[in-house]
């Protein structure tokens, strides 16, 4: 039963936050930014959201200083909009994993070209 809690309220976290994002875009974000995933801590205390942007890595650290920025108003938003007795801290997490596959998928096309 725990686990079904925790499944449900690290969904639940992850729809509010990517909700509020939505509607707050930063006009300063050059890149096209992405919500993909949460890690929710054990005790429900902190909860990990991973990002990815699409761009340069100028609108990376970009992205990452305004979603730190919107911390506080993102905890309040959640406040208002979950019924909880604790808003898990929130903290964001740029995950290169997009940009790793594409650069893969590149090489695996150029040895292929190679090939031929």
């Amino acid at each position: 039963m725990p686990f079904a809690r925790k499944s449900r309220l690290s969904e639940l976290i992850f729809q509010e936050v990517s909700n509020f994002v939505k509607k707050h875009n930063a006009p300063f974000l050059n890149g096209i930014l992405t919500l993909y995933d949460i890690e929710l801590s054990k005790d429900l205390k902190q909860a990990t959201i991973f990002f990815s942007v699409l761009g340069e890595s100028d609108d990376r650290d970009s992205a990452q200083a305004a979603l730190e920025g919107a911390r506080p108003a993102i905890r309040n938003y959640l406040k208002g909009r979950l019924r909880l007795r604790f808003i898990p801290r929130i903290l964001f997490r740029y995950d290169s994993t997009s940009e790793n596959a594409s650069r893969i998928a590149t090489l695996l096309n150029q040895i292929e070209k190679e090939k031929q």
